[in-house]
């Protein structure tokens, strides 16, 4: 496409377009000014002079709304023809920015479908290097970094990175199989979820911690049940050894009794070894 070497010059240099400043008789003003700030500055108005104070101060805005009036009228002439250059200059630029809308939305929607294709390409990689392995296991996100679509960004450079990813894997597996962990299973699960070999050796270190606490709980709870097995069975002990009867004194005296039971009553007591006194 041929260049239209269309460039933005003034008809007239802008040096010679800057108006002189803006002369007025500031001098004057200025004295004045003054010269009324020190007459009202301690002035202390009562009762009887307080319609002269209203003069004053009406006397004062008037000065000053007038100048100010004057400032802003002056502002619009000085600021007319900028005002005017600067909308011819906007109506060009809107003219133009409208092509470049159009173009750009096409570049865009052009680079996207460029990443879009490299993406496929290297997810595609991906799959045939995961083979079955660890199907499954490791996603495309996991290892995917953005930089790889981008345009300077070699398609020959992230199928490397997508090789060293596979192989850092393989490797703290390798790793993790080393530590001979009693919790193997769960510390590749991890593995896998975070793909971060330092993380998970950290969560081994935290899995053995936990199981070394449930150990100990349970030895505790194991040594309590035994001494409190022991206590019942010296209660169960006592319970069943038979208890020492009280014994007392009992004075006993038969009457007309045959000299037949009186024997018949001694061998009663001698059999059950009772201890007795004759009284006569």
């Amino acid at each position: 496409m041929q260049k239209n070497l269309m460039t933005f010059r003034l008809n007239t240099p802008i040096e010679d377009l800057i108006p002189a400043m803006i002369g007025f008789n500031n001098d004057e003003l200025m004295e004045h000014a003054r010269a009324l700030a020190e007459r009202y500055e301690n002035a202390v108005f009562d009762d009887e002079a307080i319609s002269q104070a209203k003069e004053a101060r009406a006397y004062l805005n008037s000065l000053i709304k007038a100048i100010n009036d004057e400032r802003i009228r002056i502002g619009k002439l000085y600021n007319e023809p900028y005002n005017l250059f600067k909308g011819k200059v906007d109506e060009v630029i809107a003219c133009l920015q409208k092509p470049a809308n159009l173009i750009g939305e096409q570049i865009v929607a052009f680079e996207e479908e460029k990443r879009a294709k490299k993406r496929a390409e290297l997810l595609e990689y991906f799959h045939e290097t995961i083979g079955d392995e660890y199907d499954g296991l490791v996603s495309f996100e996991q290892i995917f970094n953005p930089k790889w679509l981008n345009a300077s960004y070699s398609i020959k450079n992230a199928f490397a990175d997508i090789d060293n990813a596979f192989s850092n894997i393989r490797n703290s597996l390798v790793a993790i199989d080393g530590l001979k962990s009693e919790d193997s299973t769960t510390l590749k699960a991890f593995f896998f979820r975070t793909l971060d070999l330092g993380k998970t050796l950290m969560e081994n270190e935290r899995l053995k911690e936990e199981r070394a606490r449930i150990r100990e709980k349970e030895t505790r709870k194991e040594e309590k049940s035994e001494v409190s097995s022991a206590s019942c069975m010296v209660i169960s002990d006592a319970a069943a050894a038979p208890a020492t009867p009280a014994k007392i004194s009992v004075t006993l005296e038969f009457r007309d009794i045959s000299i037949e039971q009186a024997n018949e009553l001694m061998s009663y007591i001698k059999s059950k070894n009772l201890t007795y006194v004759r009284l006569k």
